[in-house]
């Protein structure tokens, strides 16, 4: 098994119509862990393929029953910025403006120029057909909303409280069809290690804490070790004697290594940061804690201080 300490990265991801696709593709395939099928395929054929299931836009907003099968929060990712032209009517406009993921409906004046600005997101498009909109796609300006994208490596206990801030749009590591017995994975699970925990980072197996010295060590940090490696050969083993990662996932701890991607629109980060890591609401867990200082650290200077 393998103990690693949490971490956190931005993911930029620019304004582009194809940098919005490989923005969704690099969050999708944080779920299954997965790699584009040929060098050949762009990323948007990826999500085409994989989120859309190869059916067209127009089916896709035609069609509420298509919407629930798929899996189309991930397109949640992409963020789109829009400039548009008053002068254009968009009858789109006022629904994209009004969709709990879009913000920052503006007008400024330039001249002869008045512009409404929008920040949403690919699944408030594709889900209601207005990909004609995309014309007006533009970098961010300072009369948008801005978001910003996470990618958390953090424990499932951790990542369960993360999952309570519901303005974020959340893609996850499943552990429901990832198989972590196989090559790819490096047969081993991987554990998030507790902050408060005296042992180092790193490999370990059985021969290191093996249960013949359980009864001579009775320190916390040996039990816990014994719990980790007693949890990793039970799930190799179940998987072994034919149990689907779905089945054997049931006797994996809370301490085991989530990767869990955020989106958030930067007002919804600040208040993250004020409940989290200056702890606004009251005591957070230690392991939030780490997190929460780490996503801070990223976004201080251009949040906080604003």
């Amino acid at each position: 098994m393998k103990l690693i300490n949490p971490r956190v990265e931005q993911w930029e991801c620019s304004y582009t119509l194809p940098e919005i696709w490989s923005h969704i593709a690099r969050c999708a395939r944080v779920c299954y862990q997965s790699e584009p099928r040929s060098n050949d395929e762009t990323d948007e054929e990826f999500v085409k393929r994989v989120i859309l299931r190869n059916h067209s836009f127009k089916e896709i907003a035609d069609s509420r029953k298509l919407q629930l099968k798929l899996h189309l929060s991930v397109l949640e990712h992409g963020t789109v910025y829009l400039a548009i032209p008053i002068s254009s009517a968009h009858d789109d406009l006022h629904e994209v403006a009004d969709s709990p993921f879009a913000k920052g409906l503006r007008h400024y004046v330039s001249g002869h120029n008045s512009f409404d600005y929008i920040t949403t997101n690919m699944r408030v498009i594709v889900e209601n057909g207005f990909t004609d909109i995309l014309k007006y796609i533009t970098p961010p300006t300072k009369y948008h909303v801005l978001r910003t994208t996470f990618n958390i490596i953090t424990d499932i206990g951790v990542a369960r409280e993360l999952a309570r801030h519901r303005s974020h749009s959340i893609s996850e590591e499943s552990t429901r069809f990832c198989n972590y017995s196989k090559n790819k994975f490096d047969n081993e699970l991987t554990f998030i290690k507790p902050n408060w925990l005296d042992v180092k980072t790193g490999s370990y197996d059985e021969k290191q804490y093996s249960d013949d010295n359980y009864y001579t060590d009775y320190s916390p940090e040996y039990s816990y070790m014994i719990h980790l490696l007693t949890a990793e050969a039970t799930y190799k083993r179940l998987i072994k004697d034919g149990w689907t990662p779905q089945q054997a996932r049931q006797v994996l701890p809370l301490s085991t290594k989530v990767q869990t991607i955020h989106t958030a629109f930067n007002n919804d980060w600040e208040e993250f940061i004020k409940l989290r890591a200056d702890a606004c609401s009251g005591t957070v867990h230690p392991n939030m804690e780490v997190v929460a200082a780490l996503i801070k650290d990223n976004l201080y200077d251009d949040i906080c201080q604003n």
